[in-house]
């Protein structure tokens, strides 16, 4: 008898493929029926994207299943230097806007 598979490996990454056709092939392949985005987030298909899902997570939490907590008070810190601006984007992403003469996504380097 000649076996398929040549070591326990190869015979995990086809059953992960399969696993994956499995549950891709239930509810026309909406991956957003199995993925729960954490903390009131909300998973959708993103439009015009290579991306499967995305989590649109609430204010105050980011991560690509909203699991991680944005700390709020880090702007009031302010952890941009040489007179950058620091704000929360709408993806809840900390942002340092830099003014003129210096760079850096914290403003750190001189121009």
């Amino acid at each position: 008898m000649m076996a398929i598979f040549s070591d326990r490996s190869s015979l995990l990454v086809f059953s992960c493929l399969l696993l994956v056709v499995a549950i891709f092939g239930q509810n026309n392949g909406d991956l957003c029926y199995w993925i729960h985005c954490a903390n009131g987030g909300v998973c959708e298909k993103p439009q015009n994207s290579t991306a499967l899902f995305k989590c649109q997570c609430q204010f105050g939490f980011t991560g690509m299943l909203c699991e991680d907590r944005i700390n709020i008070t880090t702007c009031l810190k302010n952890p941009c230097l040489n007179n950058g601006v620091c704000t929360i984007t709408n993806e809840k992403v900390i942002k340092c806007t830099c003014g003129r003469g210096s760079t850096g996504s914290r403003c750190e380097i001189i121009i």
